[in-house]
């Protein structure tokens, strides 16, 4: 594993060096246990990952031959938000703003998706009710898209 002080576009750092990736070898968190990237100390980012679980087992009460669409989509737009958070994290503000607004709308996604499932019965009402993560998701994936948007004004 070669080590530079050259910044590299995947963001693992160890100090000021940047580890890269020689062979077909990838680094990951867990090879680097004491490393914690910023987008993982964003709430809004734990709070997506509690949602992809609740998401996902709820999926799993879907009838089988939603597999291609309901449960494929579900999973896609579950997992987008944190997604993008990430992604957006290591961007300028602007960006980042922009890629956070792409989480909202893949939560939007996701919301929709659930409705449809108990439009369909395939999961019920009370279901989609128990899901704790989505209003407080929703309400912080917008403050903290207007604190964003006030910091690059």
């Amino acid at each position: 594993m070669k080590r530079s002080t050259r910044k590299k576009a995947f963001g693992l750092s160890i100090g000021d060096e940047v580890i890269e990736q020689t062979d077909s070898t990838i680094l990951t968190a867990t090879t680097f246990p004491f490393m914690k990237f910023n987008f993982e100390k964003l709430e809004v980012w734990q709070l997506s990952l509690n949602l992809i679980d609740e998401v996902y087992d709820l999926l799993d009460k879907y009838p089988k031959y939603e597999r291609f669409g309901l449960i494929d989509n579900g999973r896609r737009s579950a997992t987008s938000i944190a997604l993008n958070i990430a992604e957006g994290s290591i961007k300028c503000k602007k960006e980042f703003r922009h890629f956070i607004r792409i989480a909202l709308g893949s939560l939007v996604e996701t919301i929709a998706n659930l409705k449809i499932a108990v439009r369909r019965h395939y999961i019920t009402q009370e279901a989609f009710d128990n899901i704790k993560s989505i209003e407080p998701l929703y309400f912080k994936l917008i403050k903290l898209g207007k604190s964003l948007k006030n910091q690059v004004e």
